[in-house]
């Protein structure tokens, strides 16, 4: 998918109501079903075809454990790639990991991509939070 595609699907996700997300109705469904049921069809739709795990379940994961103030030191998920990170230290760094399968991708691809993560984030995005003004603090009520 293209990028303004993903990000025009996580604003649909972040703002829309839950009942009307139609991947929620569907793992509502799922949920519901026996457990033997529901263990056979995740496993057929995780191993049938490549694409059929791409279409239901992703290739790629991202995973914020930052919001809840931890970092995790390993990661696993069902997907080829993950890519997590943990909270701001003092020094405004942020450390970040990615997790992939081996069997699918070389490491360097991965390296490349985590180097120009970090170019990004330094010359792109600290200089822009740097010249925008400070968020105003709210109090409570």
């Amino acid at each position: 998918m293209r990028l303004d595609v993903i990000e025009a699907t996580v604003r649909q996700y972040k703002s829309a109501p839950i009942e009307e997300l139609r991947t929620y109705r569907w793992l509502v469904v799922l949920a519901r079903w026996p457990r033997p049921i529901r263990r056979a069809a995740l496993r057929l739709g995780m191993d049938i075809s490549g694409r059929w795990r791409a279409r239901f379940f992703g290739t790629f994961c991202i995973s914020p454990t930052a919001g809840l103030g931890s970092a995790a030191l390993n990661l696993l998920a069902p997907v080829t790639t993950t890519l997590w990170y943990g909270p701001l230290d003092d020094q405004g760094r942020l450390g970040v990991r990615v997790a992939f399968d081996h069997r699918v991708i070389d490491g360097a691809p991965i390296s490349r991509a985590l180097a120009d993560l970090e170019a990004v984030l330094h010359d792109v995005i600290a200089p822009e939070l740097c010249a925008s003004e400070p968020p105003v603090a709210r109090r409570p009520a």
